[in-house]
């Protein structure tokens, strides 16, 4: 296979090349993506706090993103081959400590849900060029150009939605979330491509690159979502006040059979009283800190029923990721 460079014409439908960011803007991110792990085979991680606080990471950010939320994580490694092919709904970004190859393909030469491998080409990246990958292109994990591997920054869109309760990731009542662990066999311990196998090839067994792709978007969102919170008690302390009482909620790192124990604390809790059931009346909402299991709210209707619930919440890049709401209770303030 022929390599090119990303500066060769031939680049030009897959990215482009950002060759006038100031080095003030990628030399801190490029310090800290050096002092990342390099495994033998590869790994990613979507977010990566080390690179998203450094310094002007905001002001790279926006300039790749034009203000929109983003994130800056990275993929490591030292691979080889053509492994996997994906696309994104936006523009993605890389940035290396040392050189690297891409592999791609147009979205457009998919023809009847395969592409033909002779279509993907493969670009050297130099060490300190932000690169940009086109929505329209086919990609997916770097390869190595020598032995030392390579440690690459992936800045991606962050829109903050929350796949359990955004209708747009719900059918029939099941999130995505659910879909995803429809493919899970509990008695292998992995996930399949597909659950049943098909004519053309593909078989309805566990292998390891769905079970490293699932466990890969399982972590990145439950690192960060809360359980359910349990909401215990809404009691009228006085007129137009009512004491809210709920549970401890955390998140469980377990990421697929949640029998672990393993649980990291969530940032605060925020209540929410209503006049009726559809919480769209006479609405009061309020936030609490992760420590605080209580909450008076005041300033409520006197002699009014009030419909009360309560979800936890991680602040997560400056953005509340919210768990689902606790059953509601019923109060006359």
């Amino acid at each position: 296979m022929h390599i090119y460079s990303v500066n060769d014409p031939e680049f030009k439908s897959y990215g482009n090349v950002w060759d006038n960011v100031p080095s003030e803007l990628t030399s801190p991110v490029l310090e800290a993506l050096s002092a990342t792990p390099i495994p033998e085979g590869s790994k990613y991680v979507a977010s990566a706090p080390e690179l998203e606080g450094v310094k002007d990471a905001d002001k790279l950010g926006f300039l790749m993103f034009g203000g929109r939320p983003f994130q800056l994580g990275w993929c490591n490694g030292h691979n080889t081959k053509l492994n996997c092919l994906e696309y994104h709904r936006d523009s993605e970004f890389n940035l290396g400590t040392e050189d690297f190859v891409l592999l791609v393909a147009h979205r457009w030469e998919i023809e009847d849900g395969k592409l033909d491998t002779a279509c993907v080409k493969a670009f050297r990246v130099p060490a300190g060029t932000v690169v940009e990958v086109f929505n329209t292109t086919l990609h997916y994990t770097p390869c190595i150009v020598d032995d030392g591997g390579f440690q690459v920054m992936v800045a991606l869109c962050s829109l903050g939605l929350d796949p359990l309760t955004d209708e747009r990731f719900i059918k029939n009542g099941n999130t995505v979330v659910d879909a995803l662990m429809s493919f899970y066999d509990e008695k292998v311990g992995g996930f399949r491509h597909v659950n049943e196998s098909t004519s053309d090839g593909y078989d309805a067994t566990v292998n390891q690159m769905s079970t490293e792709q699932a466990y890969y978007a399982l972590a990145f969102f439950y690192k960060s979502v809360p359980n359910k919170a349990a909401l215990t008690k809404a009691a009228k302390v006085g007129s137009g006040k009512l004491k809210v009482t709920w549970k401890k909620a955390a998140i469980n790192t377990d990421y697929v059979t949640k029998l672990s124990g393993k649980r990291a604390a969530v940032s605060g809790y925020q209540i929410v009283c209503a006049t009726d059931e559809k919480f769209s009346k006479n609405v009061v909402k309020t936030t609490v800190s992760g420590e605080s299991l209580s909450k008076t709210v005041t300033g409520l209707k006197k002699g009014k029923t009030y419909y009360v619930k309560v979800r936890a919440y991680k602040t997560v890049n400056g953005k509340k990721i919210y768990g689902q709401y606790s059953s509601v209770k019923t109060q006359k303030v």
